[in-house]
């Protein structure tokens, strides 16, 4: 639970993030997902391998994988997803709208191509282009990041209400009567 805390923090932090933010502060977003990230993992794996007989390890480990890489596709379509849409939709209502629609569409489709309808505008036009593309592109960034931040919460939520394991009792050995170190 703690691991999922510590991502919907980093996602958190990483959503109220201005464009022109230090390095330091984006290794501590970094250094703060990782623990979450490592913390998550890691129980994750012995909640699985934890229930299964040593004989079915290799089976635990074959689901463990798939959880993880079925979980990890299915975050990045649907934050993705979230941030191309918002990306596209906000690009629209800036200086870019001024703009004949083919470069349009492909500044939608692309980011490199965004940049690239900015490198080759006039001068007098770049930076309110540039801007465009800076907040479109933040702005799809930081929604997606609060959706992650919210599905970490959610995780966290579930993961409180689990039962928790009881920690199996250890029997003291009995001393022996007139045993010799």
């Amino acid at each position: 639970m703690t691991g999922l805390l510590l991502l919907a923090a980093s996602f958190g932090w990483i959503a109220v993030s201005p464009v022109d933010m230090s390095y330091a502060r984006i290794v501590g977003q970094m250094v703060l997902m990782g623990f979450g990230l490592g913390m998550t993992t890691a129980t994750a794996t012995e909640s699985i391998l934890s229930v299964l007989p040593p004989a079915k390890a290799g089976v635990g480990s074959a689901v463990n994988d798939a959880t993880r890489e079925a979980g990890g596709t299915l975050g990045v379509a649907v934050l993705g997803s979230i941030f191309t849409s918002l990306y596209a939709d906000h690009l629209g209502s800036t200086s870019f709208s001024k703009l004949a629609p083919g470069a349009l569409d492909g500044a939608k489709n692309s980011l490199a191509r965004a940049l690239g309808v900015v490198g080759g505008a006039p001068s007098s036009v770049r930076a309110p282009l540039l801007d465009g593309v800076q907040t479109s592109f933040l702005h799809g960034f930081h929604v997606a990041c609060i959706v992650a931040a919210a599905i970490c919460l959610a995780g966290a939520a579930g993961a409180s209400l689990l039962p928790g394991r009881i920690a199996p009792r250890v029997e003291a050995e009995p001393e022996l009567v007139g045993a010799q170190a």
